[in-house]
């Protein structure tokens, strides 16, 4: 799991779409009928540490919010500032480029 941000991972399909097989390791999926959605297939708990979950929040954030900080003259972490990876442990780059729009 690239960014582990999250312990569960279920994508939603209506019914015969997905099949178990085609699905990541570990992943789960809820299969849609009518207005509820049935756990067709059961997912693995992946670990996900608050750091990981915060560090990807940050990172969509600034992405989001990046044409209007330079709009305003604030400064924004360029590549060459290290983030924590996805994992938390320091000496990542960070994904965001200088103009705030293309995460890896």
């Amino acid at each position: 799991m690239r960014w582990r941000a999250v312990n569960l991972h279920y994508p939603v399909a209506e019914e015969g779409v997905a099949k178990a097989h085609e699905l990541p390791h570990g992943w789960g999926l809820l299969v849609r009928e009518e207005e509820a959605l049935r756990v067709a297939v059961e997912p693995t708990w992946q670990d996900a540490t608050e750091e990981a979950r915060m560090g990807i929040f940050l990172r969509i954030a600034l992405a989001g919010t990046w044409e209007i900080n330079h709009s305003l003259g604030v400064e924004l972490p360029t590549k060459s500032r290290r983030w924590p990876d996805d994992a938390g442990n320091s000496g990542h780059r960070s994904p965001i480029s200088r103009d705030g729009r293309n995460l890896r």
